[in-house]
């Protein structure tokens, strides 16, 4: 048996990828030339529906490829309680190519931060819930919203911390920018009459 790294097992190591020539291809050690994958900076937004919450729980996927090359998605799972609980994931493929159809690698993605986002939502529901069973048994849906849900959560003074935070944190530029946006609107003010 050979070790890691002797002649034996060399056939089965991965190219290494050394450098990046002036028309973005990379380059390795034997001369391979491979384009890398470059994902748009994307998010969608999501409502979770689930009853017995007050407030419905909001998701935020997002996908993105870093200086690197590679592909990096998130997740941001904001959930109205006293004091706007947010949890949040990032995940960075092992590597920066990948077979054609990237569009559809971009929606499977996509779909898999959204179930990593829902597995969080459904412990925190176990974990925070004294009426867990019942408020799952009854279903917990997510559909899809858009970016509207943001602009009105900010109008209605809600989640005025998560959005904050989510801002913060996302290196997915076109929801930072809009995040930004959105915590500059003023928020609405009522009185009865």
């Amino acid at each position: 048996m050979g070790s890691f790294g002797s002649a034996s097992s060399a056939r089965f190591m991965r190219p290494y990828w050394t450098r990046t020539d002036e028309t973005g291809f990379q380059i390795c050690q034997t001369g391979e030339r491979r384009k890398p994958m470059r994902f748009v900076p994307t998010y969608e937004v999501h409502v979770a529906d689930l009853l017995g919450f007050e407030q419905s729980p909001f998701i935020i996927t997002t996908v993105y490829t870093d200086l690197e090359g590679y592909p990096i998605g998130e997740w941001f799972l904001g959930v109205f309680a006293d004091d706007d609980k947010l949890f949040a994931q990032r995940v960075r493929l092992s590597d920066t190519h990948f077979p054609d159809r990237l569009g559809q690698f971009r929606t499977l993605l996509l779909r898999e931060l959204l179930a990593r986002a829902k597995m969080r939502l459904h412990r925190y529901v176990v974990e925070s819930q004294g009426d867990a069973i019942a408020i799952l048994t009854n279903g917990m849906d997510t559909r899809p919203s858009d970016e509207n849900l943001l602009v009105t959560f900010r109008l209605r003074a809600m989640y005025a911390g998560c959005l904050k935070s989510i801002g913060q944190k996302t290196e997915c530029k076109p929801l930072a920018d809009f995040i930004e946006w959105v915590l500059e609107l003023p928020t609405l003010d009522s009185e009865d009459l």
